[in-house]
């Protein structure tokens, strides 16, 4: 696994110089963005010194999509942007249809719980493999929804940035993250 100190420097990098304009466009095309699958942006990421070698852009819609049983869209989502999903893997992730199919339907699975009331706390945190921040939040249904997304692709770090409608227009604010214990923990501690 790489470095803790490693993982977290860059993603201070990628989300000082990344994230903000990778959110940006999953909100205004309402469609997931990868940043890190070409080898133009795989040499960025190189040159920058990060350890990311993909970061992934998943809107969060209010109205999932629907897909038949070959694949294909039967009824795209719709609905508001409620929020976008971002996930840091220090692997590929493949950018295959079906793990975009999943990552929609995990979109707006948390754009629900984003929608729906704050689960009530509970003594259980997410997962013993990842640190949820800011750490006094209590475990939720967006904790958890953000723990599946990071397993499915196996990303070491999840975030939800949260669309807040203003004077000004929509601002997105980072809500949650998840960083795996990993990334976090010192030589020779394992997740």
């Amino acid at each position: 696994a790489p470095d803790g100190a490693a993982v977290l420097n860059s993603l201070a990098w990628c989300r000082s110089l990344l994230s903000s304009p990778l959110v940006d466009i999953v909100a205004s095309t309402r469609e997931a963005a990868w940043f890190g699958g070409s080898d133009e942006q795989a040499a960025i990421l190189r040159r920058a010194g990060s350890s990311f070698k993909a970061i992934v852009g998943v809107p969060c819609l209010e109205s999932p999509g629907m897909w038949g049983s070959d694949g294909q869209c039967v009824r795209p989502a719709e609905g508001a942007v409620l929020g976008v999903l971002v996930l840091y893997a220090t692997h590929p992730i493949p950018q295959t249809q079906q793990t975009a199919l999943l990552l929609s339907l995990l979109g707006s699975s948390i754009a629900a719980a984003t929608l729906a009331a704050p689960a009530q706390s509970r003594t259980l945190s997410p997962a013993t493999s990842y640190s949820l921040h800011p750490q006094p939040s209590a475990s939720s249904a967006l904790g958890w929804l953000l723990l599946v997304a990071a397993r499915v692709v196996q990303a070491d770090v999840a975030e939800h940035w949260r669309a807040e409608l203003g004077s000004a227009g929509v601002a997105m604010s980072a809500e949650r993250l998840l960083i795996a214990l990993s990334v976090g923990s010192g030589p020779g501690r394992g997740t």
